[in-house]
């Protein structure tokens, strides 16, 4: 008859125990460390596309299509990303799979999505814009911007485009509107 030493194998499950609880305290800190490289790219992207003196930035884009849409309800804009910005992702986005066993989030049209929304969350797009990610080969973005008139009057349509905007006074020239002419 064989005797079970019941003071080892406790001692094997307290060793045990430290050992998942070090595994889970290090797994935290590398999924604190991927959001942390998250954030810091979207905060490089948050420079790069919602710069105000940029012209290929949001802010102008959108003031450019208000110009010319001669619509003041609604102005429909399509904007051109690069992917380039939103591929490689696959590091530091959640691992959802696909058919394929590929990392569905990591799609350079899922990670776009992903950052248009977080700008939303976070107030970088205003409320009133909605977005749709296209995923074609240029990469396109259309975005509706609505327009809501509180006072229901002409005079206040101009100021709306504005403050809702909030793009700031911009200094484009109508005739000659690309940059550089």
């Amino acid at each position: 008859m064989t005797t079970i030493d019941i003071a080892a194998l406790k001692q094997i499950a307290v060793q045990s125990e430290k050992g998942k609880a070090e595994f889970m305290r290090n797994k935290q800190e590398r999924i604190q460390a991927l959001k942390d490289k998250l954030e810091e790219t979207c905060r490089k992207l948050d420079d790069k596309i919602f710069d105000p003196d940029d012209y290929y930035g949001l802010p102008q884009s959108f003031t450019r299509a208000c110009r010319k849409g001669g619509n003041a309800s609604q102005v429909e804009v399509f904007i051109n990303f690069d992917i380039k910005d939103f591929s490689n992702w696959a590091k530091f986005v959640p691992f959802v799979p696909d058919q394929y066993g590929r990392n569905l989030n990591a799609r350079p049209s899922n990670c776009l999505k992903r950052y248009l929304t977080r700008a939303h969350d976070i107030g970088k797009l205003p409320p009133n814009v909605a977005f749709h990610v296209w995923g074609n080969k240029k990469f396109t973005v259309k975005f509706e911007i609505s327009f809501t008139d509180d006072d229901n009057t002409e005079d206040n349509t101009e100021d709306n485009t504005e403050d809702t905007l909030d793009v700031g006074a911009l200094d484009i020239d109508d005739k000659n509107d690309k940059p550089g002419e």
